[in-house]
C-alpha cells in the first residue's frame, strides 16, 4: 500500500511522526489503524512531559543516593550518623516514590 501526498500535506505528516517519536510511515500506519478502530492517533507530547519528570525524579535520586553513600561511610567509619542522616534517607525514599509513580503512568500510557 502507498500514501501519496503533496508537499505541504507529507511537510504536516512528518511533523505529527516526528511529534510522536514515529518514523513517518510509522505513523501513517498506527494513525490509520487508529482510524479504523475510532481511536486516538499517536502522540508522544504527553510523553515528553513524563520523560522530563522521569529524568528529574532519577536527579533527585541520584543525589540522595550520594548524600546517604556519605552518612553509611562515615556509620562505618566510627564518627556516628550524621544529624542529617535521616533527612537524606526519607528524601530518598521519597524520590524512589516518585520514580514508581511515574513509571506506572508510563506503563498505563503504554498499555
Amino acid at each position: 500500500m502507498r500514501a501519496r501526498y503533496d508537499t505541504d500535506e507529507l511537510a504536516a505528516v512528518a511533523a505529527a511522526a516526528d511529534r510522536a517519536g514515529l518514523t513517518t510511515s510509522g505513523y501513517v500506519a498506527a494513525a490509520a489503524l487508529a482510524a479504523a478502530s475510532g481511536s486516538e492517533p499517536p502522540d508522544a507530547s504527553g510523553d515528553r512531559e513524563l520523560l522530563g519528570e522521569l529524568l528529574q525524579a532519577r536527579l533527585a535520586v541520584r543525589r540522595y543516593a550520594v548524600n546517604v553513600n556519605q552518612g553509611v561511610a562515615a556509620l562505618n567509619s566510627g564518627a556516628g550518623a550524621p544529624v542529617w542522616l535521616e533527612r537524606a534517607v526519607a528524601g530518598c525514599d521519597r524520590a524512589v516514590n516518585r520514580l514508581d509513580e511515574l513509571t506506572v503512568r508510563l506503563l498505563q500510557r503504554r498499555s
